[in-house]
């Protein structure tokens, strides 16, 4: 698997040993029932859909059909339709990602693990993850937050029992026991994001009356009063007071923040355009 391997480009029939699955990447949640469906229908018809490929640097990696090439090996086929393009290895995850969220079964958890990555890790702003991804500044934040979240709230994200916008209320709580707790609150009942916000304000106004929990292995905030903006995640110096907001304004607050965020990276962009041509003309 380490050789490098012919290089061969757009719709191809590909070996089934030369495709790599890559050590990172995002798996829409596929039950294996499922699986067992499409083998019986590979059987039947063949594979219908090319899986998608990329080639970086001599080895094919794949970006989408997972479960289709996991059914032709085990059908003991030799070689599978794949539209194959190249690209590095930034392509590889971005590909995947945008692949996952077009077919509309995307793992919210892993998107989130891999937005922290590009963060952290490539040093790439928000605005250039939104333009890469197709999202908004905006949404990629909430994604990059709720990456902090302990495994176990990000497994109900992952299987959609807990939306993205729910969970990212929880960072709230300075406390991840408690983070876990109401996430299982929210699941069990079916709360709304209204209701949410109401449940994470009981919990920061029980820190209050009867003091912290005992510290969790985290840094914890500066106050046990602490409260946190709902829109940007930041800590209120001092003490603030809480407003209730309908469901509809809500959701037009957080529609003129991406609109913003938008614009915001659009500036950003021609900004840089303009850079460059000032340096093309030096």
């Amino acid at each position: 698997m380490n050789e490098q391997k012919e290089k061969l480009l757009g719709h191809v029939q590909l070996p089934v040993d030369w495709i790599e699955v890559p050590r990172e990447r995002i798996t829409s949640i596929f039950e294996p029932e499922i699986l067992q469906e499409l083998i019986e229908s590979i059987k039947e018809r063949g594979i219908l859909v090319p899986i998608s490929v990329l080639y970086v640097n001599g080895h094919y990696y794949l970006i989408d059909g997972l479960h289709r090439l996991q059914a032709a090996k085990q059908l003991g086929i030799q070689k599978i339709p794949a539209l194959v393009k190249e690209g590095d290895e930034y392509d590889l995850m971005i590909e995947n990602l945008i692949a996952n969220r077009m077919r509309g079964r995307s793992n919210p958890a892993e998107e989130a693990k891999l937005i922290r990555k590009m963060k952290d890790e490539w040093g790439w702003s928000y605005n250039q993850i939104a333009k890469k991804l197709g999202m908004s500044a905006y949404t990629v934040k909430q994604y990059y937050d709720i990456s902090k979240l302990p495994d176990e709230v990000l497994s109900h994200v992952a299987y959609g029992r807990l939306s993205v916008g729910k969970a990212w209320l929880l960072l709230q709580l300075p406390d991840p026991r408690d983070q876990i707790r109401a996430a299982e609150d929210i699941v069990k009942y079916g709360y709304t994001e209204s209701q949410v916000r109401e449940l994470v304000k009981y919990y920061l106004e029980a820190y209050q009356e009867v003091g912290a929990p005992s510290p969790p292995a985290i840094i914890r905030p500066q106050k046990e009063s602490q409260l946190f903006c709902e829109i940007c995640n930041t800590p209120f110096k001092d003490t603030a007071t809480y407003h209730w907001v309908c469901d509809d304004c809500w959701n037009l607050i957080n529609q003129l923040i991406d609109a913003y965020a938008m614009l915001e990276a659009e500036k950003e962009q021609q900004e840089d355009d303009t850079k460059e041509e000032s340096a093309e003309e030096s």
